[in-house]
């Protein structure tokens, strides 16, 4: 996978597409958002958007790519804009019209040109 992939992984993803950026998981991937949640193969991380989706506005901004033998390392700045009240948010409680920004950094373990591991971590809130 190269750069120019990992960045129509990202298009696909703002444009919710999900068969588009769910071709990019292995059906076996491992997604983990830093301590907070673990998800288990491609249908829970597409699952897990979509309920996200329903009730959160979230756009990725790609900042950096270093792109390795086995996979690559992002940083990404995420926004989160709140559609309706969602206590239990996996980011944290969120009330309609909240809106919150932040970068991370992921890495993600590449396999066969699919992600077959991917480690999130927040690094600040902008």
């Amino acid at each position: 996978m190269d750069e120019a992939d990992f960045r129509e992984y990202v298009d696909r993803f703002n444009d919710r597409d999900y068969e588009g950026f769910g071709a990019f998981y292995a059906e076996d991937v491992v997604f983990e958002l830093g301590d907070r949640r673990r998800l288990e193969g491609r249908d829970a991380i597409l699952s897990f958007y979509r309920e996200v989706h329903e009730r959160i506005e979230e756009s990725l901004e790609v900042e950096r790519v270093i792109v390795g033998d086995d996979g690559l390392a992002a940083e990404l700045r995420t926004e989160f804009l709140a559609v309706e009240d969602w206590e239990e948010f996996v980011g944290g409680p969120m009330e309609e019209g909240d809106s919150v920004e932040f970068v991370s950094f992921v890495h993600y373990h590449v396999d066969d040109g699919q992600f077959i591991h991917v480690k999130s971590a927040r690094f600040k809130e902008l």
